[in-house]
């Protein structure tokens, strides 16, 4: 923790969270953007689509496992050091994925920055959270949830547009000068903190477990699109065994590297589910779904495939902020969940009429209104979500509850791509697709049913 509290003027806090934000963005996006290329890399590699889109679920995995240690690391050194640490080890992983001249190479630089990613993304919230006036909370956290939920949207329309005009390698390239960009404006704003670190243990046996766990499960939902059976047995029953053994260290732990103790909370534990399934919603459909049904079903370009997504997505970067303007204003009244219900049903509603849409003739500008009238409903809810989780815990409990949010963030998504992935290989592309869409949709039901059920504690 900061020895002092060093309060940030409004104009500083501004530019800092553009400057942490742009490095975030880029992260996020850099997650799904090489969707659209998935094609073009299973022909240029000659692998199969369950061993490409392990450069997304890859990336995702291991980002999540260094936000399980978010809370400790921010307690132990200050932002600027974790900035720079990141940062830099980000930028040398683009060097690497855009020179990769094999699919192994390619794949090491999307672990290093997951990895980067994964220290980096977090600190948005952070600096939200330590920095920004308890008052305007719901505007800053939706801010920074458009930041981190919009990108990986909209990695597909980054990806597309770079194909048109260059190769798959420029995807790298073009997102230096970026993210090396927002590292400067961060180190101008961010202050400089004392750090008086806590003396206690850090928690290896705990972060092993998780990673364990995270991993074994993640393979777990990949093995699915394979027909042998037996590793699927196999491996859920190793995933419960896991689940046991790490939830009793957790238990015996003084100082756990993840607090799980706070699912004991069971209004935060409700709203982390609920927050967690939209998660996987907003990645698999927009990340990975749409992206890949309108070239590989639909037979539409890349970059067609690409700037379909670009309506929808401009609807939610201007939703989400005002979407939390209204949050901050109708709390005051104990409605502020209505706007949650609300972008929920909407949610829901288009997943229904994409379904229908899978089934039917190619109508590119339909599917379009459809997604800009899905990114409406979730730019009303994901947000508010993520701030009513926060709103749920102590004060104290917020650095550990922001941990939670951010690897549930990133291991959701890496875990609705592949669950999607894993239909279309066994069920074939256009019946895949399909029944993607429809487990998607359960989920949407499944979150309405947990926020009916918080609405009656």
């Amino acid at each position: 923790m900061t020895s002092k509290q060093t309060r940030m003027r409004s104009g500083q806090l501004s530019l800092a969270l553009v400057g942490v934000g742009l490095i975030a963005f880029i992260g996020t996006l850099m997650e799904t953007a090489l969707n659209v290329t998935l094609p073009i890399m299973m022909t240029q590699f000659s692998v199969s689509l369950a061993t490409v889109q392990w450069l997304t679920t890859g990336y995702l995995l291991v980002s999540s496992w260094m936000m399980i240690i978010n809370a400790r690391l921010v307690q132990r050194y200050s932002l600027r050091f974790l900035l720079g640490v990141g940062t830099g080890g980000f930028l040398v992983s683009l060097v690497i994925c855009s020179l990769a001249p094999s699919f192994p190479y390619l794949f090491g630089g999307r672990i290093l920055s997951g990895v980067c990613m994964g220290i980096c993304i977090p600190l948005l919230f952070t600096v939200i959270t330590r920095y920004a006036p308890r008052s305007r909370l719901g505007f800053f956290m939706a801010v920074g949830v458009t930041i981190t939920a919009l990108a990986p949207a909209l990695g597909p329309t980054y990806g597309g547009i770079v194909l048109r005009f260059f190769n798959w390698r420029w995807i790298f390239l073009l997102s230096l000068p970026l993210v090396l960009g927002g590292w400067l404006l961060a180190l101008v704003a961010l202050p400089r903190e004392q750090i008086n670190a806590p003396n206690q243990n850090f928690d290896i046996k705990g972060f092993v477990w998780l990673v364990l766990l995270l991993t074994t499960f993640q393979l777990l939902v990949t093995s699915g699109g394979r027909k042998n059976e037996l590793i699927f047995i196999l491996l859920l029953v190793l995933c419960g065994g896991m689940v046991s053994g790490c939830w009793r260290h957790i238990q015996r732990q003084p100082q756990p590297v993840l607090a799980a103790t706070l699912f004991t909370n069971r209004r935060f534990g409700i709203y982390f589910t609920a927050y967690f399934i939209l998660q996987v919603v907003n990645v698999a459909l927009g990340g990975f779904l749409i992206p890949n049904f309108l070239q590989l079903v639909w037979h539409q370009s890349a970059f067609i495939a690409g700037s379909a997504m670009l309506p929808g997505l401009l609807i939610r970067i201007g939703l989400m902020p005002l979407a939390g303007k209204w949050f901050d204003h109708l709390n005051h009244k104990g409605l502020g969940q209505h706007l949650i219900y609300g972008g929920t049903t909407v949610v829901g509603v288009s997943m229904l009429i994409l379904g229908h849409l899978a089934h039917g003739s190619v109508q590119v500008g339909l599917l379009v209104g459809v997604y800009v009238l899905y990114n409406a409903g979730l730019a009303l809810a994901i947000s508010n979500l993520m701030t009513t989780s926060i709103q749920a815990v102590a004060t104290t409990e917020t650095a550990d509850a922001n941990a939670l949010l951010n690897t549930a963030q990133q291991y959701s998504g890496g875990i609705g791509i592949a669950l999607v992935a894993t239909l279309i290989n066994r069920q074939g592309v256009p019946a895949g697709f399909y029944w993607s869409l429809v487990g998607l949709a359960v989920g949407i039901v499944v979150v309405f049913m947990l926020l009916i059920r918080v609405k009656k504690k």
